[in-house]
């Protein structure tokens, strides 16, 4: 099936941005799926599974592809901080899981 940019979606892949939200909850997030361990903070793939499984979305679903590219995620099943943090320009209106799946909706809402 062919998915229909949004007119944000489109914007985004410009370079465009949402005027300024608060993205303090939506960082919060990030710190609920980071890895504990890792050397640099990131969500590995056990982290975007249980993101997936709080989105109520399974990681097949394109709902995981948009999360990617809306981050700029370099690595398959890894979101960087840095990444997160690209994303928050984006996506940063979310303060929980449920909520960022909704955004990731509406940038493709055909």
């Amino acid at each position: 099936a062919r998915i229909r940019l949004c007119t944000h979606m489109r914007s985004w892949a410009r370079g465009g941005r949402r005027p300024g939200p608060d993205t303090s909850k939506y960082m919060a997030i990030f710190d609920t799926y980071k890895e504990a361990d890792a050397e640099e903070p990131s969500i590995g793939p056990d982290g975007v599974e249980k993101l997936c499984a709080d989105m109520g979305v399974d990681p097949s679903d394109v709902t995981l592809l948009v999360l990617a590219w809306a981050m700029g995620a370099s690595k398959m099943g890894y979101l960087t901080h840095q990444e997160w943090e690209t994303g928050a320009g984006r996506l940063g209106g979310a303060s929980s899981a449920a909520e960022l799946q909704k955004e990731l909706q509406a940038l493709f809402q055909a």
